[in-house]
């Protein structure tokens, strides 16, 4: 029988500022904030830099891909910052530093750079793909699936939007192509594919599974919808 892991994650999800902190404890505590990039909608007004947040999740305990990129006005390069996670790897133990105990849980990390031009390919392809036009409300996001969620700020005006596979909206999609192109991390996207419970958590109910179901409201997230 599950215990009170649920309730754990409830509370994770539900409780904790997404303040950019990287570390593997930070994110899990404030994932559910960052999904609905409660930072970029607060700080979205005019003449503030273009921001954009996309999260891929292609079963959330086997990999995560998070693509962070920021506009730096009159530079010319604009920082993406891309954020890969799935599996623990024990084997990446050190216990040099206290840190180190946290090494299976960080993933990988790599920043690219942008031109202005690559900014204008990502602003015609999530106009393309109706980032601005309105979020899939009641459209609910499990963990243990495939989908993209899409936070931008641009010109002052915030747009939020999500993409579960299988679906049209997700296919067509025009996004995507391009983070993977740019995407400096080595490890392959997790491509999607019908999955059931019992490939996903080897027909076990342990209290690590971090599962969970979000739903997608007017501007963004209503909260966890169910967890399990």
């Amino acid at each position: 029988m599950r215990r009170s892991f649920p309730l754990i994650i409830a509370l994770a999800l539900s409780a904790c500022a997404y303040t950019g902190a990287e570390d593997p404890i930070s994110r899990k505590l404030s994932w559910y904030s960052y999904l609905d990039a409660a930072d970029i909608r607060a700080s979205c007004a005019p003449g503030a830099p273009a921001r954009y947040r996309f999260v891929y999740n292609a079963i959330y305990v086997e990999q995560v891909r998070a693509y962070d990129v920021t506009e730096v006005p009159g530079s010319g390069r604009h920082p993406m910052r891309v954020r890969v996670f799935g599996p623990a790897i024990i084997a990446t133990i050190r216990l040099a530093e206290p840190q180190d105990v946290l090494a299976p849980w960080w993933g990988e990390a790599e920043t690219a750079w942008l031109d202005d031009d690559d900014l204008a390919r990502i602003d015609e392809a999530i106009a393309a793909d109706g980032a601005f036009s309105g979020a899939p409300t009641g459209l609910r996001l499990h963990s243990d699936g495939f989908y993209w969620i899409v936070a931008a700020c641009r010109d002052g005006r915030f747009g939020f939007s999500a993409y579960r596979w299988p679906d049209p909206r997700f296919e067509r999609a025009r996004f995507p192509e391009l983070l993977f192109v740019w995407d400096p991390v080595s490890v392959p996207v997790n491509a999607p594919r019908a999955a059931e419970a019992l490939e996903i958590h080897g027909g076990t109910e342990r209290d690590d599974d971090f599962q969970f179901e979000v739903e997608v409201g007017e501007r963004g997230l209503v909260g966890p919808a169910s967890l399990f």
